[in-house]
């Protein structure tokens, strides 16, 4: 009877209670068998291997007009975007492919993130996501922000302004474009 009373006491206690943080941890196990990680894939490798640390830098209304104002030497494209504005993606892509073609000595790219300060998470996932090459800014808000340069800001998007200030060249257009109609645009200034 004690040896039944004993070996009893002993099961009960070798059970282990389960893990609060068991459903915390990456790869949980959902069974008693041991499950290894999913493998990355290929698309997950690739986005890993773009990414190279890529995040997006904050960058104030005065910082901007600072750029604006000592923009010369080649055509600077400032592109104003938003992660939720379709028409901006498109012409992000558009803009990235150009600029990949006219190469860093015709022209400069910066992109110029209109979203909040607290979705700077979000925005970094999207250009890695999307592979932007360009520099990357998302504009600090402030009481100033309504007349940033030559450009009066009215957060119509997307937007985009052509500015080298050597040539006297300054376009500013809120509209989407094609590829083929950026690339008839910036043609003319850089070819």
């Amino acid at each position: 009877m004690r040896f039944l009373l004993f070996l009893l006491l002993f099961t009960a206690c070798t059970e282990t209670a389960p893990d609060p943080h068991a459903g915390a941890l990456p790869h949980a196990p959902v069974s008693k068998e041991n499950v290894a990680p999913r493998e990355l894939s290929e698309a997950d490798r690739d986005l890993i291997a773009n990414a190279k640390g890529r995040s997006v830098q904050p960058f104030t209304y005065e910082q901007l007009s600072n750029r604006l104002e000592f923009a010369g030497g080649k055509l600077h494209l400032f592109n104003f975007w938003r992660i939720d504005c379709i028409p901006c993606r498109k012409n992000i892509d558009a803009l990235e492919k150009i600029a990949a073609e006219l190469g860093e000595d015709r022209v400069k790219l910066l992109h110029i993130n209109m979203d909040e300060a607290d979705r700077t998470d979000d925005v970094n996932v999207y250009i890695r996501r999307a592979g932007m090459t360009g520099e990357i800014f998302q504009l600090q808000k402030n009481a100033a922000g309504k007349n940033v340069g030559a450009v009066t800001w009215d957060t119509e998007l997307p937007a985009l302004y052509l500015i080298d200030n050597e040539d006297d060249t300054k376009l500013y257009y809120r509209q989407e474009f094609e590829y083929e109609e950026l690339k008839a645009i910036l043609g003319s200034f850089v070819m």
